[in-house]
Protein backbone atom coordinates (compact mmCIF):
# COMPACT_ATOMS: atom_id res chain seq x y z
CA UNK A 1 0.00 0.00 0.00
CA UNK A 2 1.43 3.41 -0.97
CA UNK A 3 1.96 6.38 1.24
CA UNK A 4 -1.20 8.18 0.17
CA UNK A 5 -3.40 5.23 -0.76
CA UNK A 6 -5.64 4.92 2.32
CA UNK A 7 -9.04 6.66 2.62
CA UNK A 8 -7.77 8.48 5.69
CA UNK A 9 -4.88 9.90 3.70
CA UNK A 10 -7.32 11.47 1.24
CA UNK A 11 -8.92 13.42 4.09
CA UNK A 12 -5.53 14.64 5.28
CA UNK A 13 -4.37 15.61 1.82
CA UNK A 14 -7.64 17.48 1.21
CA UNK A 15 -7.06 19.33 4.47
CA UNK A 16 -3.63 20.43 3.33
CA UNK A 17 -4.71 21.34 -0.19
CA UNK A 18 -7.66 23.36 1.12
CA UNK A 19 -5.28 25.86 2.67
CA UNK A 20 -4.12 26.94 -0.76
CA UNK A 21 -7.55 26.60 -2.33
CA UNK A 22 -9.51 28.66 0.16
CA UNK A 23 -6.82 31.22 1.04
CA UNK A 24 -8.24 31.30 4.58
CA UNK A 25 -6.39 33.23 7.31
CA UNK A 26 -3.47 31.00 8.13
CA UNK A 27 -3.59 31.54 11.87
CA UNK A 28 -7.15 30.20 12.02
CA UNK A 29 -6.03 27.17 10.03
CA UNK A 30 -3.10 26.77 12.41
CA UNK A 31 -5.45 26.80 15.42
CA UNK A 32 -7.77 24.29 13.74
CA UNK A 33 -4.84 21.97 13.13
CA UNK A 34 -4.23 21.80 16.87
CA UNK A 35 -7.89 21.11 17.59
CA UNK A 36 -7.71 17.69 15.90
CA UNK A 37 -6.08 16.19 18.98
CA UNK A 38 -7.70 18.42 21.56
CA UNK A 39 -5.17 21.24 21.42
CA UNK A 40 -7.89 23.83 20.94
CA UNK A 41 -6.97 26.09 23.82
CA UNK A 42 -4.18 27.98 22.15
CA UNK A 43 -4.44 31.50 23.62
CA UNK A 44 -5.17 34.36 21.29
CA UNK A 45 -1.84 35.89 20.35
CA UNK A 46 -1.44 39.52 21.28
CA UNK A 47 0.46 41.53 18.73
CA UNK A 48 2.90 44.24 19.61
CA UNK A 49 2.38 47.72 18.20
CA UNK A 50 4.59 46.84 15.22
CA UNK A 51 2.45 43.78 14.47
CA UNK A 52 4.99 41.18 15.62
CA UNK A 53 4.37 38.50 18.22
CA UNK A 54 6.07 38.57 21.59
CA UNK A 55 8.83 36.08 22.38
CA UNK A 56 6.65 34.40 24.99
CA UNK A 57 3.81 34.04 22.49
CA UNK A 58 6.13 32.47 19.91
CA UNK A 59 7.53 30.10 22.52
CA UNK A 60 3.98 29.07 23.37
CA UNK A 61 3.40 28.15 19.73
CA UNK A 62 6.61 26.11 19.68
CA UNK A 63 5.62 24.30 22.87
CA UNK A 64 2.17 23.48 21.51
CA UNK A 65 3.72 22.32 18.24
CA UNK A 66 6.01 19.90 20.10
CA UNK A 67 3.04 18.56 22.09
CA UNK A 68 0.97 18.21 18.95
CA UNK A 69 3.53 16.16 17.05
CA UNK A 70 3.58 13.68 19.95
CA UNK A 71 -0.18 13.15 19.73
CA UNK A 72 -1.90 9.98 18.53
CA UNK A 73 -2.97 11.69 15.30
CA UNK A 74 0.61 12.25 14.20
CA UNK A 75 1.36 8.64 13.28
CA UNK A 76 0.97 7.57 9.67
CA UNK A 77 3.10 9.12 6.93
CA UNK A 78 -0.02 10.36 5.19
CA UNK A 79 -1.22 12.13 8.33
CA UNK A 80 2.24 13.58 8.92
CA UNK A 81 2.37 14.97 5.39
CA UNK A 82 -1.02 16.68 5.62
CA UNK A 83 -0.42 18.05 9.11
CA UNK A 84 3.13 19.21 8.36
CA UNK A 85 1.95 21.23 5.37
CA UNK A 86 -0.83 22.89 7.37
CA UNK A 87 1.53 23.63 10.26
CA UNK A 88 4.14 25.03 7.87
CA UNK A 89 1.61 27.52 6.53
CA UNK A 90 0.44 28.47 10.03
CA UNK A 91 3.98 28.97 11.30
CA UNK A 92 4.77 31.04 8.21
CA UNK A 93 1.90 33.40 9.02
CA UNK A 94 3.20 33.79 12.56
CA UNK A 95 6.66 34.74 11.28
CA UNK A 96 8.32 31.58 12.62
CA UNK A 97 10.23 30.99 9.39
CA UNK A 98 12.79 28.49 10.68
CA UNK A 99 10.12 26.24 12.20
CA UNK A 100 7.91 26.66 9.14
CA UNK A 101 10.74 25.66 6.80
CA UNK A 102 11.47 22.61 8.93
CA UNK A 103 7.84 21.45 8.61
CA UNK A 104 7.80 22.05 4.86
CA UNK A 105 11.02 20.09 4.42
CA UNK A 106 9.62 17.21 6.47
CA UNK A 107 6.57 17.16 4.21
CA UNK A 108 8.83 17.15 1.14
CA UNK A 109 10.75 14.16 2.52
CA UNK A 110 7.50 12.29 3.14
CA UNK A 111 6.39 13.05 -0.40
CA UNK A 112 9.63 11.69 -1.78
CA UNK A 113 9.05 8.43 0.14
CA UNK A 114 6.19 7.57 -2.22
CA UNK A 115 8.78 6.02 -4.49
CA UNK A 116 7.87 8.48 -7.23
CA UNK A 117 10.67 10.99 -7.70
CA UNK A 118 8.41 13.31 -9.67
CA UNK A 119 5.17 13.62 -7.67
CA UNK A 120 2.79 16.47 -6.87
CA UNK A 121 2.95 15.92 -3.11
CA UNK A 122 6.60 16.85 -3.04
CA UNK A 123 5.88 19.78 -5.35
CA UNK A 124 3.08 21.04 -3.13
CA UNK A 125 5.33 21.02 -0.05
CA UNK A 126 8.19 22.56 -2.01
CA UNK A 127 5.89 25.37 -3.11
CA UNK A 128 5.14 26.12 0.55
CA UNK A 129 8.88 26.09 1.27
CA UNK A 130 9.28 28.62 -1.55
CA UNK A 131 6.69 30.87 0.13
CA UNK A 132 8.55 30.64 3.44
CA UNK A 133 11.92 31.47 1.90
CA UNK A 134 10.45 34.37 -0.08
CA UNK A 135 8.79 35.83 3.03
CA UNK A 136 12.02 35.46 5.01
CA UNK A 137 13.98 37.37 2.35
CA UNK A 138 15.75 34.47 0.61
CA UNK A 139 14.34 35.39 -2.80
CA UNK A 140 16.86 33.55 -4.98
CA UNK A 141 16.53 30.32 -3.01
CA UNK A 142 12.74 30.71 -3.09
CA UNK A 143 12.81 31.06 -6.88
CA UNK A 144 14.79 27.82 -7.17
CA UNK A 145 12.17 25.91 -5.17
CA UNK A 146 9.30 27.52 -7.07
CA UNK A 147 10.96 26.53 -10.33
CA UNK A 148 11.43 22.94 -9.14
CA UNK A 149 7.77 22.68 -8.07
CA UNK A 150 6.61 24.28 -11.29
CA UNK A 151 8.42 21.72 -13.44
CA UNK A 152 6.57 18.91 -11.65
CA UNK A 153 3.21 20.64 -11.85
CA UNK A 154 3.66 21.36 -15.53
CA UNK A 155 4.09 17.65 -16.20
CA UNK A 156 1.16 16.56 -14.04
CA UNK A 157 -1.38 19.39 -14.20
CA UNK A 158 -1.11 21.19 -17.49
CA UNK A 159 -4.88 21.51 -17.67
CA UNK A 160 -5.54 21.74 -13.93
CA UNK A 161 -7.78 24.43 -12.49
CA UNK A 162 -7.30 23.34 -8.88
CA UNK A 163 -4.97 24.55 -6.15
CA UNK A 164 -1.96 22.98 -7.82
CA UNK A 165 -2.51 25.28 -10.80
CA UNK A 166 -2.84 28.29 -8.50
CA UNK A 167 0.54 27.43 -7.06
CA UNK A 168 1.90 27.03 -10.58
CA UNK A 169 0.72 30.57 -11.31
CA UNK A 170 2.46 31.91 -8.22
CA UNK A 171 5.62 30.04 -9.09
CA UNK A 172 5.57 31.29 -12.68
CA UNK A 173 5.15 34.88 -11.54
CA UNK A 174 7.98 34.55 -9.02
CA UNK A 175 10.27 33.13 -11.68
CA UNK A 176 9.25 35.91 -14.08
CA UNK A 177 10.12 38.63 -11.58
CA UNK A 178 13.40 36.95 -10.70
CA UNK A 179 14.47 36.67 -14.35
CA UNK A 180 13.40 40.25 -15.10
CA UNK A 181 15.30 41.46 -12.03
CA UNK A 182 18.38 39.56 -13.22
CA UNK A 183 17.91 41.07 -16.70
CA UNK A 184 17.61 37.63 -18.27
CA UNK A 185 14.95 38.90 -20.62
CA UNK A 186 14.96 36.11 -23.20
CA UNK A 187 14.45 33.48 -20.50
CA UNK A 188 11.83 35.70 -18.88
CA UNK A 189 9.67 35.63 -22.02
CA UNK A 190 8.90 31.92 -21.54
CA UNK A 191 8.18 32.31 -17.81
CA UNK A 192 5.98 35.37 -18.41
CA UNK A 193 4.09 33.56 -21.18
CA UNK A 194 3.46 30.58 -18.88
CA UNK A 195 2.20 32.86 -16.11
CA UNK A 196 -0.05 34.73 -18.54
CA UNK A 197 -1.63 31.54 -19.87
CA UNK A 198 -2.31 30.28 -16.35
CA UNK A 199 -3.72 33.60 -15.19
CA UNK A 200 -6.10 33.85 -18.14
CA UNK A 201 -7.31 30.27 -17.61
CA UNK A 202 -7.66 30.42 -13.84
CA UNK A 203 -8.70 34.03 -13.24
CA UNK A 204 -10.28 35.17 -16.48
CA UNK A 205 -9.02 37.55 -19.18
CA UNK A 206 -9.92 40.75 -17.30
CA UNK A 207 -8.21 39.93 -14.00
CA UNK A 208 -5.66 42.48 -12.73
CA UNK A 209 -3.25 39.54 -12.38
CA UNK A 210 -3.57 39.01 -16.13
CA UNK A 211 -2.67 42.68 -16.65
CA UNK A 212 0.41 42.23 -14.47
CA UNK A 213 1.47 39.16 -16.47
CA UNK A 214 0.97 41.13 -19.69
CA UNK A 215 3.04 44.01 -18.34
CA UNK A 216 5.86 41.63 -17.38
CA UNK A 217 5.74 39.95 -20.78
CA UNK A 218 5.80 43.31 -22.56
CA UNK A 219 8.75 44.38 -20.42
CA UNK A 220 10.66 41.24 -21.39
CA UNK A 221 9.98 41.75 -25.11
CA UNK A 222 10.84 45.46 -24.96
CA UNK A 223 14.17 44.77 -23.26
CA UNK A 224 14.92 42.21 -25.96
CA UNK A 225 14.61 45.02 -28.50
CA UNK A 226 11.11 44.15 -29.73
CA UNK A 227 9.41 47.52 -30.30
CA UNK A 228 6.93 46.17 -32.85
CA UNK A 229 3.18 45.87 -32.86
CA UNK A 230 3.21 42.69 -30.75
CA UNK A 231 4.80 44.39 -27.74
CA UNK A 232 2.69 47.51 -28.28
CA UNK A 233 -0.51 45.42 -28.22
CA UNK A 234 0.60 43.65 -25.03
CA UNK A 235 1.12 46.93 -23.16
CA UNK A 236 -2.15 48.36 -24.49
CA UNK A 237 -4.06 45.30 -23.32
CA UNK A 238 -2.49 45.59 -19.86
CA UNK A 239 -3.39 49.29 -19.68
CA UNK A 240 -6.98 48.58 -20.72
CA UNK A 241 -7.42 45.99 -17.95
CA UNK A 242 -5.78 48.20 -15.35
CA UNK A 243 -8.02 51.14 -16.28
CA UNK A 244 -11.10 48.99 -15.70
CA UNK A 245 -10.07 47.61 -12.31
CA UNK A 246 -7.47 49.81 -10.62
CA UNK A 247 -8.34 52.41 -8.00
CA UNK A 248 -6.15 55.43 -7.17
CA UNK A 249 -3.25 55.72 -6.88
CA UNK A 250 -2.89 54.45 -10.43
CA UNK A 251 0.57 52.99 -9.93
CA UNK A 252 0.15 50.10 -12.40
CA UNK A 253 -1.43 52.34 -15.02
CA UNK A 254 1.45 54.78 -14.66
CA UNK A 255 4.04 52.03 -15.02
CA UNK A 256 2.36 50.51 -18.07
CA UNK A 257 1.85 53.88 -19.79
CA UNK A 258 5.48 54.73 -19.09
CA UNK A 259 6.64 51.50 -20.70
CA UNK A 260 4.41 52.04 -23.73
CA UNK A 261 5.85 55.54 -24.06
CA UNK A 262 9.36 54.10 -23.89
CA UNK A 263 8.45 51.71 -26.70
CA UNK A 264 7.32 54.62 -28.89
CA UNK A 265 10.48 56.56 -27.99
CA UNK A 266 12.70 53.62 -28.98
CA UNK A 267 10.72 53.38 -32.18
CA UNK A 268 11.46 57.10 -32.78
CA UNK A 269 7.72 57.83 -32.80
CA UNK A 270 8.15 60.90 -30.62
CA UNK A 271 4.62 62.22 -31.10
CA UNK A 272 3.12 59.00 -29.78
CA UNK A 273 5.69 58.91 -26.96
CA UNK A 274 4.87 62.46 -25.94
CA UNK A 275 1.14 61.78 -25.98
CA UNK A 276 1.57 58.66 -23.83
CA UNK A 277 3.94 60.30 -21.37
CA UNK A 278 1.51 63.21 -21.09
CA UNK A 279 -1.18 60.83 -19.81
CA UNK A 280 1.06 60.00 -16.87
CA UNK A 281 1.88 63.68 -16.37
CA UNK A 282 -1.83 64.53 -16.17
CA UNK A 283 -2.46 61.72 -13.66
CA UNK A 284 0.43 63.09 -11.61
CA UNK A 285 -0.90 66.65 -11.71
CA UNK A 286 -4.32 65.42 -10.58
CA UNK A 287 -2.75 63.52 -7.68
CA UNK A 288 -3.83 60.16 -9.11
CA UNK A 289 -0.36 58.75 -9.74
CA UNK A 290 2.56 59.64 -7.52
CA UNK A 291 5.96 58.45 -6.47
CA UNK A 292 8.56 56.41 -8.27
CA UNK A 293 6.46 55.26 -11.29
CA UNK A 294 6.06 58.89 -12.35
CA UNK A 295 9.70 59.96 -12.20
CA UNK A 296 11.06 58.02 -15.22
CA UNK A 297 8.14 59.18 -17.34
CA UNK A 298 8.62 62.84 -16.43
CA UNK A 299 12.34 62.47 -17.12
CA UNK A 300 11.64 60.93 -20.53
CA UNK A 301 9.06 63.60 -21.33
CA UNK A 302 11.68 66.18 -20.45
CA UNK A 303 13.99 64.49 -22.94
CA UNK A 304 11.40 64.82 -25.69
CA UNK A 305 10.83 68.51 -24.90
CA UNK A 306 14.60 69.07 -24.96
CA UNK A 307 14.82 67.34 -28.34
CA UNK A 308 12.03 69.62 -29.62
CA UNK A 309 13.76 72.74 -28.29
CA UNK A 310 11.08 73.41 -25.68
CA UNK A 311 13.67 74.15 -23.03
CA UNK A 312 11.46 75.65 -20.31
CA UNK A 313 9.15 72.64 -20.38
CA UNK A 314 12.14 70.28 -20.50
CA UNK A 315 13.67 71.89 -17.42
CA UNK A 316 10.33 71.70 -15.60
CA UNK A 317 9.87 67.98 -16.31
CA UNK A 318 13.42 67.10 -15.29
CA UNK A 319 12.96 69.19 -12.16
CA UNK A 320 9.75 67.34 -11.23
CA UNK A 321 11.44 63.98 -11.77
CA UNK A 322 14.37 65.07 -9.61
CA UNK A 323 12.09 66.21 -6.77
CA UNK A 324 10.34 62.83 -6.71
CA UNK A 325 13.54 60.79 -6.73
CA UNK A 326 15.15 62.90 -4.02
CA UNK A 327 12.26 61.96 -1.71
CA UNK A 328 12.35 58.25 -2.57
CA UNK A 329 13.99 56.04 0.06
CA UNK A 330 15.79 53.90 -2.54
CA UNK A 331 17.22 56.95 -4.32
CA UNK A 332 17.71 60.15 -2.31
CA UNK A 333 19.47 63.38 -3.31
CA UNK A 334 22.90 61.77 -3.71
CA UNK A 335 21.85 58.91 -5.98
CA UNK A 336 23.66 58.73 -9.31
CA UNK A 337 20.40 59.18 -11.23
CA UNK A 338 19.69 62.39 -9.32
CA UNK A 339 23.20 63.60 -10.10
CA UNK A 340 22.63 62.77 -13.78
CA UNK A 341 19.38 64.75 -13.86
CA UNK A 342 21.06 67.75 -12.21
CA UNK A 343 23.73 67.69 -14.92
CA UNK A 344 21.02 67.57 -17.60
CA UNK A 345 19.20 70.51 -16.00
CA UNK A 346 22.50 72.38 -15.96
CA UNK A 347 22.99 71.67 -19.67
CA UNK A 348 19.49 72.89 -20.48
CA UNK A 349 20.08 76.10 -18.54
CA UNK A 350 23.39 76.64 -20.36
CA UNK A 351 21.60 76.17 -23.68
CA UNK A 352 18.96 78.72 -22.66
CA UNK A 353 21.66 81.23 -21.81
CA UNK A 354 23.36 80.70 -25.16
CA UNK A 355 20.07 81.32 -26.98
CA UNK A 356 19.54 84.56 -25.10
CA UNK A 357 22.99 85.87 -26.03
Amino acid sequence: MGLFSSPYSIVVICLAISVSEAFTPYWSVFQKSFSFSGFNKVPHLRSKEDGSKSVSDQQLIKDKLEDFTKSSLYKSDAAKFGIDTVLAVGLLEEGLYEEAAERAKKAMELGEHTGEPDNVYTAYAEGILGDILYKSGSVEEAADHYRSALRIYERHYRSSSGPEAIQMLGASQMISWKLLGDRKYKEAIDACSTALGLAETLLGPTSPDVATCLFNLGTAYLNCGDTGTRTEAIFKQAISIYKDCESPPYTNIGNALGSLGNLYFERADFDAAQETFNEVKILHEEGLCTGRPVAPTLKNLGGIYWRLGRLDEAEEMYGRALSILEEEEDYGPHHELCEEIRMIIGSIRDEKIEKEM
